[in-house]
């Protein structure tokens, strides 16, 4: 079977820039939840002001959850990093894994795609991740 799989990198939208642990982890709980409905499998590295995803699943899931957080209030400046077919998951056992940006989090992302760290995606993840 094949698996849409999207990345994109967004920017906390709150007006201070940051988001609180609680608002992270009741977003944690909600998207497991509704990932676990949808099929889909997800990797988010959050960042002191930025998002990096990595979202696989059924396409029809993963096209709409991709517009529901586009709509979303909480994320400004989302960018589109990845679009792809693939065969396998690189993450099937995780509704939702949520890690904390440092280096070892988008060495994950970007063994599971490689363009991640290349140019100017890898510039983007980075800002996102508050690691630039």
């Amino acid at each position: 079977m094949a698996f849409c799989q999207l990345a994109y990198v967004s920017d906390v939208s709150r007006s201070n820039g940051c988001y609180h642990p609680d608002d992270l982890s009741h977003l944690v709980a909600c998207a497991k939840r509704n990932n676990v409905r949808d099929g889909i499998t997800s990797f988010l590295v959050a960042g002191n002001s930025g998002f990096v995803q990595l979202i696989e699943g059924p396409r029809v899931a993963v096209m709409s959850l991709f517009d529901r957080l586009e709509s979303d209030p909480r994320h400004s400046n989302l960018v589109l990093l990845h679009k792809a077919d693939v065969s396998l998951r690189a993450f099937p056992d995780n509704p939702m894994c949520l890690m904390q940006a440092d280096s070892e989090a988008l060495s994950r992302l970007e063994c599971a795609v490689p363009a991640l760290g290349q140019g100017l995606y890898s510039k983007l993840t980075a800002e996102a991740a508050g690691l630039a």
